[in-house]
């Protein structure tokens, strides 16, 4: 039995992650709003509200220069 040059992995099909799409509905909103007020982190309630008003994905958001933002 001699070594292998191929890897086996490889030849397995990579796993695809299903896109998922949630929106906060109208009566979610005002709840949701609360709990992000209660955060310490400033810079965490720029980033939450930053995306939950634009609909940025997270890694556009987490790329943009927030000295413009906070």
């Amino acid at each position: 039995m001699g070594i292998s040059r191929t890897k086996s992995c490889t030849r397995k099909e990579k796993h695809r992650m299903q896109a998922r799409e949630r929106r906060l509905t109208y009566d979610e909103m005002p709840k949701f709003l609360q709990v992000v007020k209660q955060e310490k982190s400033e810079i965490v309630k720029c980033f939450i509200l930053l995306a939950l008003y634009t609909e940025a994905r997270k890694r556009n958001v987490l790329t943009m220069k927030w000295r413009r933002f906070c």
